[in-house]
C-alpha cells in the first residue's frame, strides 16, 4: 500500500514538472515558427517591391508621346507690329516658346499654309528678306505654296526656301500638260519627332489660276486636290511608313458660327480616306473643328493667331487622339514673348527704308473703310476706283476688292500706307465695254463666293440684294447705261486676265497702260488730294429716277470692226496712260439760227408759189 502511494506521488510529480516545462518549449517553438513566417513575408514583400519597381520602369517606356503641329497662314509680309498684327519678333517668340518645352515625350513642328511674302512695303521692297529671316529664326519645317507666292514670278521661290531653311510643298502643281512636278516644290515631307513619323502633304488651291497674274502661272497646271492627296497619302503610308498624314493646304475652310460646320476645299480634302488632319489657308478665316472626325484648323491671317493640332501617340506610335485649337492673340499682345534678334533685324531693315516709307502722300479728313470688302462696295474701294478713272480719263472704273488689302486710317497717308493698301504691282488697263456686258461685270462682283466684292466708280447701280441681279446702271451725270453702247472703262491687269473670274473677253480696244496703280495713285493724291466722292454707289431696290424727255433719237453706236478687237492687251510696248474722250454725241440739236434760216426759206418759197399761181 505504501509502495502504491509512493508510485502515485512520483507520477504526480512528473506531471507537475511537465506542466511547468512544456509552455516554455511551446512558446519557444511558436516564436521560432513566427519568426520564420515573418521572414517569409518580408522576402515576399521585397519581391513584390522589385516587381512593382520593374513595372513602373516598364510603364515609363510606354508613356504617351505628344506632338504639336503649330501653324500660321496668309502672313502677307506683316513683320512690323501694328494694330492687331503682332509682327515677326513676337510670332517667333511664341513659336520658340513652344519649342523650348520639347522633351523626349513632347515635340513641336512649326509649319505655314502659304501666302508668306507679298503685302507690305518692307517685304515688297526687299523681296521678302525680313519674312525669310523670321522663318529661319523659328525653324519652319514646311510651307504650302500660296497663290501670292507667284506674284513676283517663280524665280524667288527656291531662294526663299534655301535661305529660310524650310521646304515648299505643293503636290498638285505640275508642268503644263504633263504630270512632271515643278522644281521649286516637293509633294511631301516626312518629319520625325521622338520616333514618330509624320507625313506632310502640300496643296495649292487651283484658284491660283485666277487669283494671281495669269502670266506667272501660264506654264503650270493645278491638279485636283482630292485626287492628289489620295495618291500621295498612299505613298506616305506604304513607302514611307509614316504614323500619320497631315495635309497643309493653301485651300480655304469656312466654319459656320452657329453649327460649327466646316465647308470649302479644306473640308473636301479632310474627307480623303487616310488623312488624319488638315491645315487650311487662303481665305483668312479662324477655323477649329472636325469634318467626319478629321480635325481642320486655320489661323486667320497676318500672324494674328496660331492654329494647333495636338497629336497623342502611345508607346508604339499608334495614334490615340488629335485635338484641334486656335490661339488668337487679340488682347494678349502685351504678354507675348519677343525674340530680340528678330526684332533688331526687322527694325534695321525698316530703318533703312524709313525715309522712303515715311514720305507723306496726303491727309485724310476721315477714315476710309475697307472692312466690309466681302459684303459691300466700300468707301476706300470707291475712292481707289475713282482715282483710277481720273488717272486714265475713263467714264467708269472697276477694280477687284481683294486687291485692296486694308482700310486707310484718318490723318497722314504715307508711301508705306500705300504699299499696304495696294501691295500688288497691278497696272491700269483701259478698254471699251458694251453696256450689256457691263451689267454682267457688275453683277459678278456682287454676292460673291470665294473673293471680295467688286469696287467701282463713275456709275450708280440698283440691284436686288436677294439674288444680286442688277436692274439699272447710270453714269454719274444720270445717263442710263445703254445696252448697245460702248463705254470707256479702267480695270487692272489682274482682272483682264481672268482674275477673280472676271470676264472681259467681249471688251474692245484693250490697252495695258503699264502704269502701276499704287504709284500713280500716290502721285495723284499728293498733287490733288484724296478725292471726295459719293460712296452710295450701290442701291438695294428699284431705280426710281425720272428721265428727262428727249426729242432726238439716238443713232446706232459706232462699233469697231471685229478684226480690230485685240485678244490680249499690248503689254510689249509700254505706253503712257491714254485719255480717251467721252463718246461722241449722237444727233445734232437745232439752234435758233437754224430756225431763223428755215423761216426765211419758208417765206421765200411761199411767195414763189403765190406768184406762180397768179401767172397761171
Amino acid at each position: 500500500m505504501k509502495e502504491k502511494k509512493r508510485l502515485t506521488a512520483f507520477i504526480m510529480s512528473l506531471f507537475l514538472f511537465a506542466t511547468l516545462v512544456m509552455p516554455i518549449n511551446i512558446t519557444e517553438a511558436y516564436a521560432e515558427d513566427n519568426d520564420k513566417t515573418n521572414n517569409s513575408q518580408a522576402v515576399a514583400s521585397d519581391e513584390n517591391s522589385r516587381e512593382t519597381q520593374l513595372l513602373e520602369d516598364t510603364n515609363l517606356s510606354k508613356v504617351n508621346k505628344v506632338v504639336d503641329i503649330i501653324s500660321f497662314n496668309d502672313f502677307h509680309g506683316n513683320v512690323l507690329e501694328s494694330g492687331k498684327n503682332i509682327g515677326a519678333a513676337k510670332l517667333v517668340g511664341v513659336v520658340n516658346e513652344y519649342k523650348a518645352k520639347a522633351t523626349t515625350e513632347y515635340g513641336v513642328i512649326p509649319v505655314s499654309a502659304g501666302d508668306l511674302y507679298q503685302g507690305t512695303a518692307i517685304s515688297n521692297l526687299t523681296t521678302g528678306k525680313p519674312v525669310t529671316a523670321m522663318l529661319k529664326a523659328m525653324g519652319l519645317e514646311a510651307s504650302a505654296i500660296g497663290n501670292h507666292e507667284f506674284d513676283w514670278g517663280i524665280n524667288n521661290i527656291n531662294a526663299w526656301s534655301k535661305e529660310g531653311g524650310f521646304s515648299f510643298l505643293a503636290a498638285n502643281i505640275v508642268k503644263k500638260g504633263t504630270e512632271e512636278r515643278v522644281s521649286y516644290a516637293q509633294p511631301y515631307k516626312v518629319v520625325e519627332r521622338n520616333g514618330v513619323k509624320i507625313g506632310l502633304i502640300g496643296i495649292s488651291t487651283p484658284e491660283t489660276v485666277t487669283s494671281t497674274l495669269a502670266e506667272n502661272v501660264k506654264d503650270v497646271d493645278f491638279l485636283d486636290p482630292v485626287d492628289t492627296v489620295a495618291k500621295w497619302n498612299k505613298v506616305l503610308r506604304e513607302t514611307e511608313k509614316v504614323d500619320v498624314v497631315v495635309v497643309i493646304g493653301h485651300a480655304g475652310a469656312y466654319q459656320d458660327s452657329n453649327t460649327k460646320e466646316i465647308t470649302g476645299e479644306a473640308a473636301d480634302i479632310a474627307k480623303v480616306e487616310g488623312v488624319d488632319a488638315v491645315i487650311a489657308g487662303h481665305n483668312h478665316s479662324v477655323v477649329s473643328g472636325e469634318v467626319n472626325g478629321v480635325p481642320v484648323v486655320e489661323g486667320g491671317y497676318n500672324g494674328r493667331a496660331l492654329a494647333k493640332l495636338t497629336f497623342t501617340f502611345d508607346h508604339s506610335n499608334k495614334l490615340i487622339d488629335v485635338e484641334p485649337s486656335v490661339d488668337v492673340f487679340l488682347g494678349k499682345e502685351a504678354t507675348i514673348p519677343v525674340d530680340e534678334n528678330v526684332l533688331k533685324e526687322v527694325n534695321d531693315m525698316n530703318s533703312g527704308l524709313s525715309e522712303i516709307l515715311g514720305q507723306k502722300v496726303a491727309s485724310l479728313k476721315e477714315r476710309l473703310s475697307h472692312d466690309d470688302k466681302n459684303t459691300a462696295v466700300t468707301p476706300l474701294g470707291v475712292t481707289v476706283a475713282e482715282t483710277m478713272r481720273k488717272i486714265v480719263g475713263t467714264e467708269i472704273a472697276v477694280t477687284n476688292g481683294g486687291g485692296i488689302r486694308r482700310s486707310l486710317e484718318q490723318g497722314d497717308v504715307t508711301i508705306g500706307d500705300m504699299y499696304e493698301i495696294l501691295p500688288f504691282d497691278n497696272t491700269i488697263v483701259t478698254l471699251d465695254v458694251k453696256g450689256s456686258d457691263l451689267y454682267g461685270i457688275i453683277e459678278h462682283g456682287i454676292n460673291t463666293e470665294g473673293f471680295a466684292w467688286g469696287q467701282y466708280a463713275g456709275i450708280k447701280v440698283w440691284y436686288n440684294p436677294e439674288d444680286g441681279k442688277v436692274s439699272s446702271i447710270r453714269l454719274n451725270d444720270g445717263t442710263k447705261i445703254d445696252m448697245d453702247k460702248y463705254y470707256s472703262v479702267a480695270i487692272n491687269d489682274f482682272m483682264l486676265t481672268g482674275g477673280d473670274k472676271y470676264d472681259f473677253s467681249n471688251a474692245i480696244n484693250a490697252v495695258n497702260t503699264n502704269v502701276v496703280m499704287r504709284d500713280a495713285m500716290a502721285e495723284d493724291w499728293n498733287k490733288n488730294g484724296v478725292p471726295e466722292v459719293d460712296f452710295n454707289v450701290l442701291v438695294a431696290g428699284e431705280d426710281t429716277t425720272v428721265d428727262k424727255p428727249t426729242e432726238e433719237k439716238p443713232t446706232e453706236p459706232n462699233v469697231p470692226e471685229e478684226e480690230n478687237k485685240p485678244s490680249t492687251p499690248n503689254t510689249n510696248n509700254p505706253s503712257k496712260p491714254s485719255n480717251p474722250s467721252k463718246l461722241p454725241q449722237t444727233g445734232a440739236p437745232l439752234t435758233s439760227d437754224a430756225f431763223a434760216t428755215m423761216g426765211i426759206m419758208a417765206i421765200a418759197l411761199g411767195g414763189y408759189m403765190i406768184k406762180k399761181k397768179k401767172s397761171a
